[in-house]
């Protein structure tokens, strides 16, 4: 493992969290809604990218 360059968190309306997810180029959020997925990637591998 390399250098911890983020760390991430994800908290929902039901008090639920999962905190302190170490990430060093990219991390991704995936939510499931009915049949459909959808994604959060952020990437810091050169600057700071939202997809």
């Amino acid at each position: 493992m390399g250098e911890i360059r983020m760390t991430g968190e994800i908290r929902t309306d039901y008090d639920c969290e999962a905190t302190n997810l170490p990430a060093e180029r990219w991390a991704e959020a995936v939510f499931h809604i009915g049949d459909e997925e959808v994604v959060l990637e952020i990437s810091v591998e050169k600057e700071v990218i939202v997809a």
